[in-house]
């Protein structure tokens, strides 16, 4: 590959026009401080660069600064009957201010949708109701669930649980007596 030097490469910033600084033998390197950005948020960077003698590129760089998240799970059953439902409670809040994050876009790797439910609580606390009719089989299965809002880091749990089967309890009576 051929490099070139000695290349005019600049972007606008908070502080003004920055140009990158020539590593050595045309690759350029800079660093976006990110702290100085006003909030949260996307952010679209122009980069040109120029030089004499050669057509000018411009390129776009897209910056998605979250804030940083985490997400608990505060409720939930380990042992599920075979085609009953469950409910899981999470809370998706930020780290910086404890803050919970409200409207987020919940992922949930069960195909048919009509399978699950996703409530809102507000506070950043939801309800995800699920229905086991997604499998047939018995054992330890996993769910995905991804969460992500717009300008916070978006955030991943797994959670285990176990299909077991469904439990009948029969009694039974002949002429008002119970049978054993």
């Amino acid at each position: 590959k051929d490099y070139i030097l000695n290349a005019q490469i600049s972007y606008n910033w908070t502080s003004g026009t920055v140009n990158f600084v020539e590593a050595g033998f045309g690759i350029y390197e800079t660093i976006l401080d990110t702290s100085l950005l006003g909030s949260n948020g996307f952010y679209e960077i122009l980069i040109e660069s120029s030089k004499v003698g050669f057509l000018d590129y411009n390129l776009t760089l897209k910056i998605n600064l979250g804030e940083e998240t985490n997400v608990q799970r505060l409720q939930s059953d380990y042992n599920i009957e075979l085609h009953a439902n469950s409910t899981i409670k999470f809370r998706y809040y930020s780290l910086l201010d404890d803050e919970g994050i409200d409207g987020a876009n919940i992922g949930v790797n069960i195909s048919n949708p009509d399978l699950y439910n996703i409530e809102n609580l507000l506070g950043g606390y939801y309800n995800i109701e699920f229905d086991t009719a997604f499998t047939d089989n018995l054992g330890v299965n996993q769910l995905n669930f991804n969460f992500s809002a717009p300008s916070f880091e978006s955030q991943t749990h797994i959670y285990q649980f176990e299909i077991v089967e469904q439990s009948v309890n029969i009694t039974a009576y002949v002429d008002n007596v119970e049978i054993h």
